[in-house]
């Protein structure tokens, strides 16, 4: 790969810039010798400076470690001194020499390495004690004498403090000695290196020359050169369907290449001319058909670039409802637009656009003849010229006025339906859209609470992870129409039951791009249907009942009814005896009377018996007691005659009475018997149609509450 990189970006690189790459990596190469031998320089001046800075520091701990014993000799001195001049004597080269100390250890202190700085700082601190302890012995025995100055100095603290000042000097100087031992053999190990890469860096150098000329010179010049030349005789033979090599080359050899590349491509385009002259021919003539197919299917009218109407054909003057091109041709395109639209700045932006050579496309609006509005899906197409400048515009058009009107008929019907309806959109996924006001203040929601969201909000959570609601869900995807009753879940958790139906729309290639759903809240038509239910339950129980019922009363009916042709029978038997009663009492009447009859006989009979009787004198006077007798008896035989005619009388008008009495009751118990026989029939034909009843009510209650179950079915 890396490569390949190489390759593409050396070719791409002039030959001058490569010859003078080629000088510049010579140089570099000189320049890298030199500055190898810097390096080489300065590692060893920088060795050399370390070696001097050892060696100072090595001079610096001698220095101090004589400054010390010379203190410690002035010391003594001090303490063996038998007058204050002799103190004095001894006292100022120690002084001296201390302050020498202090000074040395400071310009030692600055060419420390920063290794060494901890310990270094542990020296200098012995350094500051041993000053101050001899100071303070100097003090002692300038104004206290050679003794205080014996007592205060001549002791195993001041010895110890010596003795660490003095192995802390020594310890430096052994590390100083090693220091510059490392320090040599570093010094040759540098110089080694250096001696090598010098050596290996020149043959690498040279060596890399001589590949980067060797390969400079066979891919930059030769190699190239002859590709171009077989080329060009390739050409030359007319062969012009390979293409030419190097023109990825971004250098000289890719100009040369570009410069053959268009003579091929002149050739070519030569080539080509006479054969587009022969197909320009064919387009020419197929495009006049299709031209001539346009304007026969379609309305067209062309244009100047200033509006003004060129031509016309029969399609767009029967769409604007002209007759004549004259009418229409020389006036301005604004004839066809109302006058607040052709006054107002878009209409100038619109025809701007088309100067501008913009293509222009949509439904418009336009009137025509009369003032008659229709609508147009049209096409305003700018025609260039050589120039490609504009210099008319041809618009093609096609009368969507029945189309617009149908969709304005079709968005009424959806707006009414969102008036009346609750409405709301769903992705295929089942987020939610948008919904109307009457959905939102059904379930209790604002838009903002439900966009974005999935239909399963609506639904109670176990229907929500059932199968058929991912079943639902599926169908719809597949572009199936569902409509039927559903459960939802409003806002505040309450159930309620919408007649809906979920619809997928599909989208122009026939695929389902968004669900809508119309609903209705039948929440109490379902509580309706519940207590219909119950209702029509209690009916049919009570038409059971009264089933039972009819049929005891039929049963009892027909039991009367017996009892009613008993009772007929009877007084119909007792009818007979009372008429037999009645001639009976007629019989004895007429016996009555015939004794009546004998007894006025027999009265007349006494009474002539009697005026015989006086007529005889008193031989007559028995028989006149006789007939006297026969009177008596006679008359109340006539008055008790009398009597049992009026009891006969009283019996019969009785007799009568209970004649037209049972008379009466035989009719009425005809009547009842009838009547009983009617009802008796008709409760048996109401028994049948109650038993129907209570049949067709049992049949409707398990209807009403089948329906009521298949109506809380939902499915999601």
């Amino acid at each position: 790969m890396w490569i390949g990189i190489i390759m593409t970006v050396f070719k791409n690189i002039s030959v001058v810039h490569k010859i003078i790459g080629l000088v510049l990596f010579l140089s570099a190469l000189a320049l890298g010798l030199a500055g190898l031998g810097y390096y080489g320089l300065s590692q060893y001046q920088h060795a050399t400076s370390s070696i001097q800075n050892a060696s100072a520091r090595a001079q610096y701990s001698e220095k101090i470690n004589g400054l010390v014993y010379a203190v410690v000799m002035d010391s003594r001195g001090v303490y063996m001194a038998r007058d204050p001049a002799e103190v004095e004597k001894f006292a100022k080269p120690l002084t001296k020499n201390l302050s020498v100390i202090q000074s040395t250890v400071s310009e030692w202190e600055k060419i420390i390495k920063p290794e060494d700085k901890d310990a270094f700082a542990a020296l200098k601190k012995s350094a500051d004690d041993f000053v101050k302890f001899r100071s303070e012995v100097v003090r002692l025995g300038m104004e206290e004498g050679a003794a205080a100055a014996r007592v205060y100095g001549d002791n195993d603290q001041n010895r110890n403090n010596r003795q660490a000042f003095n192995k802390s000097l020594v310890e430096f100087a052994a590390k100083n000695e090693a220091d510059i031992v490392k320090t040599y053999e570093h010094i040759e190990s540098v110089r080694g290196k250096v001696k090598a890469l010098l050596i290996n860096s020149s043959v690498i150098g040279v060596l890399f020359a001589l590949v980067f000329s060797f390969f400079f010179v066979q891919n930059s010049l030769r190699g190239p050169l002859r590709g171009l030349c077989s080329y060009l005789r390739t050409l030359a033979q007319g062969q012009l369907s390979e293409n030419v090599p190097y023109l990825d080359y971004g250098n000289e050899v890719g100009d040369m290449a570009r410069s053959v590349n268009v003579l091929r491509d002149g050739l070519l385009r030569e080539r080509s001319l006479a054969e587009q002259a022969e197909k320009q021919k064919h387009i020419d003539a197929e495009f006049r058909g299709q031209m001539h197919a346009i304007r026969k299917s379609q309305a067209v009218i062309e244009f100047d670039m200033n509006g003004t109407i060129l031509a016309a054909n029969d399609h767009f003057l029967r769409a604007s409802g002209y007759s004549d091109l004259n009418e229409i041709v020389g006036k301005h395109h604004s004839m066809f637009a109302t006058p607040e639209h052709a006054a107002s700045q878009e209409y100038k932006e619109f025809w701007n656009a088309l100067r501008r050579g913009e293509y222009q496309s949509g439904e418009y609006k336009r009137i025509g003849k009369g003032g008659r509005e229709f609508w147009i899906n049209a096409t305003y197409n700018p025609i260039l010229d050589e120039h490609g400048k504009p210099f008319k515009v041809v618009k093609f058009a096609v009368d969507v006025t029945d189309a617009k009107l149908s969709n304005a008929d079709y968005q009424g019907q959806i707006e009414a339906i969102n008036k009346s309806q609750a409405v709301i959109h769903f992705n295929m996924d089942g987020t939610i859209i948008q919904a109307n006001d009457i959905f939102l203040n059904f379930m209790g929601y604002t838009m903002n609470e439900i966009r974005g969201k999935h239909h399963a909000m609506f639904v109670d959570k176990a229907q929500v992870e059932s199968a058929e609601y991912k079943k639902f869900w599926d169908n719809l995807r597949a572009g199936n129409f569902d409509a039927r009753v559903f459960k939802r879940i409003t806002k505040n958790g309450d159930e309620v039951w919408i007649q809906a139906s979920y619809n997928p729309v599909f989208d122009l290639n026939g695929k389902p791009f968004k669900v809508v759903k119309y609903a209705t809240d039948v929440t109490d038509m379902i509580n309706l249907t519940d207590q219909t239910g119950v209702n029509v339950s209690s009916v049919a129980r009570a038409t059971e009942e009264l089933s039972h019922s009819i049929n005891e009363i039929s049963t009892n009916m027909a039991r009367s009814k017996q009892a009613t042709e008993d009772i007929v029978n009877k007084v119909q038997a007792s009818k007979e005896s009372s008429e037999n009663l009645v001639s009976t009492m007629r019989d004895m009447e007429e016996i009555v009377n015939l004794i009546k009859d004998i007894a006025e006989q027999v009265n007349l009979l006494a009474l002539n018996a009697t005026i015989e009787a006086a007529r005889a004198g008193e031989a007559g006077k028995g028989f006149s007691v006789v007939a006297s007798e026969v009177k008596n008896l006679a008359t109340q035989t006539a008055s008790a005659t009398d009597d049992i005619a009026q009891e006969i009388s009283k019996v019969q008008q009785i007799s009568s009475q209970v004649a037209n009495a049972v008379h009466a009751i035989i009719e009425s118990a005809d009547s009842v018997n009838g009547y009983v026989a009617g009802v008796a029939s008709a409760i048996e034909e109401q028994s049948i149609i109650v038993k129907d009843i209570s049949t067709n009510s049992q049949t409707t209650s398990n209807a009403v509450a089948m329906i009521s179950e298949s109506i809380k079915k939902t499915k999601k």
